[in-house]
């Protein structure tokens, strides 16, 4: 027998854990009643390793789960969301692609989205979040209940973890707005705490550099239990997959050799016609680039007013030649001096895009420095964008101006 809190299977459990388990159990009898096979002891299992085997956390977290499914009606939401011709679910089955597709090298089906496909502001601009929560939701159950049939089929039990890919090809700025981070925050508490130990392993690919910033907001919601579980990688993903997941089972545009979708395995996502924004009207546009000249002999600063801790981002590249960069952080203090955060110095930004975040060290300003004055005779055309995810998009107030 062995102590490990995040043990699954319920045959190599401590005697003390298996009484916890049946004692859990004994509390929830409603449940065993509802669905003998899914309600199993490994299902109670995944309660008491959520909350680190403490027996009244767990029961207080089972409690609070089957209100909610109680209050918001999910089994409802999920028949009614689920029914043929629901012009909500088909709309982000187009734009939001993902599915189950394939199984592990276990039998059980792996979850695959896309989110670096979703056209996240015109999303946002065509339906409420109320609904990609629905979506989200619905999803998950659909999980629940397909790992619930191949399990019984395959070993006479439901699976209980399932494999995960997130392929974030394609995040961008529009991925960055407070909205957008603000929905995947809500997600991430949702599944931490009304599905928790559900998922096996989460392969995150194609993370570009805009995920890291990201990333640092969502970590701290995330238990240490799934952070174990999550492995993040680049372009070099695909030998990770493979040591899980037969090549056949791989979605086609993973580079797996998938033959029964015919290459189309996951969807493409896309940009969201305006025609589908309510009132029909433009939006602004998170992609949209700021373009200014730096002068020669001459800095060019913009400055982002932030809250304590609050998180910028930001991206630039220039035309034909390089330019010194630097930030200082000045507080809201009328006598604060300007304190570096990033020391000033030259970058290759004519030959690739410079990219990164800094955080606030206190409420005030994030001052970021385009410095030309070590070139005496020529200007510099500069392309920036900043985001700082965690403020409201209608108070990102950027100030530029230039000096000698």
């Amino acid at each position: 027998a062995t102590n490990n809190s995040t043990l699954m299977n319920c045959d190599d459990c401590t005697d003390d854990q298996k009484d916890l388990i049946k004692q859990l159990q004994g509390k929830h009898e409603d449940l065993i009643g509802k669905d003998a096979a899914y309600y199993d002891a490994e299902f109670f299992s995944r309660w008491l390793v959520a909350r680190d085997w403490s027996l009244e956390k767990a029961n207080d977290m089972l409690v609070a789960a089957k209100k909610w499914r109680a209050d918001e009606d999910i089994d409802g939401m999920v028949a009614k969301y689920g029914a043929q011709g629901n012009d909500t679910r088909e709309f982000l089955q187009k734009f939001c692609p993902s599915t189950f597709h394939g199984v592990d090298k276990r039998g059980c089906p792996i979850y695959v989205e896309r989110v670096g496909a979703f056209d996240a502001t015109g999303l946002l601009a065509s339906i409420d979040i109320e609904d990609l929560k629905t979506h989200h939701i619905f999803q998950l159950e659909r999980g629940e209940r397909l790992k619930r049939e191949a399990g019984i089929k395959l070993q006479n039990k439901p699976f209980k973890k399932h494999l995960a890919i997130e392929d974030l090809g394609g995040l961008g700025w529009g991925h960055m707005t407070s909205a957008c981070v603000e929905l995947t925050k809500s997600l991430v508490v949702l599944d931490e705490s009304y599905y928790p130990e559900s998922m096996e392993k989460l392969f995150i690919i194609n993370a570009p550099w805009i995920f890291n910033a990201t990333w640092k907001l969502l970590k701290p919601l995330i238990s240490e239990r799934t952070l174990a579980k999550i492995t993040i990688c680049g372009a070099d993903y695909y030998e990770k997959l493979v040591e899980v997941i037969d090549e056949d089972q791989i979605p086609a545009e993973f580079g797996g050799k998938c033959t029964q979708c015919n290459g189309q395995c996951v969807g493409a996502g896309g940009k969201v016609p305006e025609s589908f924004h309510r009132g029909g009207h433009a939006i602004e546009d998170p992609e949209q680039v700021h373009e200014v000249t730096v002068g020669r002999n001459s800095v060019h600063e913009v400055r982002v007013p932030v809250k304590a801790n609050a998180l910028l981002c930001y991206e630039f590249w220039t035309d034909g030649y390089d330019l010194q960069f630097g930030v200082v952080f000045v507080s809201n203090d009328a006598a604060a001096k300007r304190v570096p955060m990033m020391p000033t110095k030259k970058v290759d930004s004519h030959k690739a895009h410079v990219s990164g975040d800094v955080s606030a060290v206190a409420d005030g300003a994030l001052i970021l420095l385009f410095d030309n004055t070590h070139s005496m005779l020529r200007s510099k055309k500069l392309y920036f964008n900043v985001r700082v995810p965690t403020a409201d998009d209608s108070e990102l107030k950027v100030e530029e101006c230039d000096h000698e």
